[in-house]
């Protein structure tokens, strides 16, 4: 049984170079004859977002290239086209009552319509905002309620971590922008566990201050 020249593994069968299937992968890899190869593989980075890149052929990360390619009208799918009257009418019928009530993936038992307790006021909604400055609490977004009001023309909205709409106690209450909100009405689970803890640091840096 032969063994490679530079690993010393043992290998059934013999070779020109006397190297194994990686040994001798390596050494094609790194011949100067086969520099295409090398760019090819070369780790390369977005030349927009600086976000890493693996192919050498492309200088912008496959989000960035979507954006440039769209933010042309012209380039768009749907630019200049547009449907018939009859086709609107059979979209509609076709998603109509559709996502409604129990039919909606998101529906619990209908506790949206359940009333708020009765110091759910503007006054009070807005000491929370006071007390959240005024941004939205997720630290992955932070907009804060000047974007807000430009964007979506209203205030921040105010989330009850818990889904309760009678608990209107301040540390079951946080500051989101419409997005973050909306987000939070799919997987409540991950969202309550997630502010929860998130109001507990909040709580104690205010102590310390």
């Amino acid at each position: 049984m032969n063994k490679c020249l530079d690993c010393h593994k043992k290998i059934t069968k013999g070779s020109k170079s006397g190297l194994c299937g990686s040994c001798s992968a390596i050494e094609r890899f790194n011949n100067p004859k086969n520099h295409v190869r090398k760019e090819y593989f070369k780790i390369h980075y977005c030349s927009e977002c600086d976000k890493q890149i693996s192919r050498g052929t492309h200088t912008k990360c496959k989000s960035c290239s979507t954006i440039e390619r769209f933010s042309i009208l012209e380039n768009c799918p749907g630019f200049g086209k547009h449907h018939s009257e009859k086709t609107k009418e059979k979209m509609r019928i076709s998603h109509t009552g559709l996502h409604i009530g129990k039919l909606n993936g998101m529906w619990q038992g209908g506790i949206s319509f359940l009333p708020y307790s009765s110091n759910w006021t503007e006054e009070f909604k807005e000491s929370i905002r006071d007390r959240d400055n005024h941004e939205c609490q997720n630290p992955d977004c932070n907009m804060t309620e000047q974007e807000h009001l430009k964007l979506w023309n209203r205030k921040l909205d105010i989330h009850h971590i818990d889904y309760n709409k009678e608990n209107c106690l301040p540390e079951n209450l946080i500051s989101l922008c419409l997005k973050c909100h909306l987000r939070t009405q799919g997987n409540r689970d991950f969202w309550f566990a997630y502010f929860t803890e998130l109001t507990k640091i909040l709580l104690k840096c205010d102590d310390l201050t």
